[in-house]
Formats: C-alpha cells, structure tokens, sequence
C-alpha cells in the first residue's frame, strides 16, 4: 500500500456518528418529588426503565428494591431498613405502570421503611426488578441508585435536570435545564462564566438554550439566599459539529481502497 496516512479520506462510519454526536440522555433514571425530601415527607418516585443500564425497558410488572444510608451504614452498599427480601412481590412495592416505559411508586420514607423516630437517613438507595428478580434496574455503569435526603433545614441547590456531570449535543441542539433550592433564594445559570439567566426569591428555575460554538463548556448554578454561603453547581457540555455523510464512490468496495494519487477511501 502507498499511503497509509492519506492526506484525503472520506469516513463513512454510521456508527460512530451515533455514538459522538446524537446527545447523551440528560434525564436520570428516577425522579423524585419533592425534590428535597425530608425523612417524614410523602414521596412519589417515577422511574424510567429506558434510562440507566436499561436492563428493564419494555418489563411489566415492575418492582423497587429499597433500604435507606444511615451514619451506621459502612458504605453506599451497605442499606439500612431494607423493606423486603428480594423476590418478595408486594402490594406495596410493586409499581404503577405509566406511559412511554415509565412507572411510579408513592409513599412516606420514613413509615415505609419503618425508620425510628430519632433515626438519621441520609440517601435513598434503590434498584428495580422484575417479578422474578431476574432483571435489574440501576443506573448507566449497574451501581445502586441513590438519593439524597435532606435535612431540613440545609440551604441546598442542585440540577434536576440534568442529572448527568456531562451532555453530548450537536451543535445548534437545544438542552433543556431544571434548577431547584431547597429553600427559597437566588439562582444564576452561567455558561463558560457568562450570565445567561438570573431569577430572585425563587426556588426552581427552567430554562433552555441552543449552544452554538462547538467544544466543551461549562454551565454552573449559583445559589444564594443572602445566608448561607453560596453554593456552586456544574455540569459541562459537548457540542459537537455536525457531520455529513456522503454516499461512498460507485467504484469503492468495503474497508480501504487505494486511489490512483497515493490516498485512501475507507468505506
């Protein structure tokens, strides 16, 4: 072969386009409401079986696996308060099955669990299964799904959505982001340091925008409430070019080809 490194190519790899370019899920695989609860709050927890490691898209019936972190807990695995053996199926953890490969389950943390009075908790952690439990839902790298609980009384700030450290997105795509306090106070969203939105005595803020200029950036939320000192947030984002696919030459065969001027066409 003359030129293993041509200076002109064309790439027609289908695959690869899907992988860099189409945006990465900004969504988690639960959502929980309210957003900061406290250990004697109902809660309403909807899980999407699409999202995570996926292992229970298109399953039904569906059932949550669940325990509480508390400080006597040795590590993030180590669940307190579980509320079932694993195949038990029961009334109350089955789930309701809602459209679009969604599916909720209601109920008090604190009750459900059976937490004494006086108990700490300080996450949620979960996974979901099938009857038979011998399919599991966590997250996208198969690790337990966690949630925070709050305190109470804290000043605390995150994104809802995303719920992901870092998004893929063509250029030109639309991100849509959630931010939420869980007190009343002020929010800033920054991208690359830039005010681009700002909203006073507010808990929740949604807002989207349309990143143009190709690369990674850094979005941050800011929140204050004149108090607590303030809290910072991020998430980065790619956005990535848009790559156009040619149909290859009509004399081009599959993998390389060598053209008459020393390059390569790779099909």
């Amino acid at each position: 072969m003359k030129n293993m490194y041509p200076t002109t190519c064309k790439a027609f790899i289908l695959s690869l386009m899907t992988a860099f370019f189409y945006p990465l899920s900004i969504n988690a695989q639960i959502k929980v409401t309210p957003t900061f609860p406290t250990i004697n709050d109902n809660i309403t927890i909807t899980y999407d079986a699409t999202l995570g490691n996926a292992a229970l898209n298109n399953t039904t019936p569906l059932y949550i696996h669940t325990g509480v972190i508390t400080p006597a807990s040795t590590s993030i695995t180590d669940w307190k308060y579980v509320k079932y053996p694993w195949t038990q199926n029961a009334a109350d953890n089955i789930l309701t099955d809602l459209t679009g490969n969604k599916h909720s389950i209601a109920y008090n943390i604190r009750n459900y669990y059976g937490i004494p009075v006086g108990t700490v908790a300080s996450k949620l952690a979960m996974v979901f299964r099938n009857a038979a439990g011998t399919q599991v839902g966590k997250t996208a790298t198969s690790t337990d799904i966690l949630y925070d609980i709050w305190d109470g009384t804290s000043f605390e700030s995150k994104f809802v959505t995303p719920s992901v450290t870092h998004v893929n997105i063509p250029v030109n795509g639309t991100i849509s982001l959630e931010a939420a306090l869980s007190q009343t106070g002020n929010i800033r969203i920054r991208v690359d340091g830039a005010l681009v939105r700002s909203v006073t005595n507010t808990q929740s803020l949604i807002y989207s925008f349309t990143p143009s200029v190709p690369g990674t950036h850094t979005v941050t939320l800011q929140a204050t409430n004149g108090i607590t000192p303030p809290t910072d947030k991020t998430f980065t984002y790619s956005a990535n070019p848009v790559v156009t696919v040619e149909n290859p030459p009509a004399n081009a065969k599959l993998g390389v080809t060598e053209n008459n001027d020393g390059s390569a066409t790779f099909v």
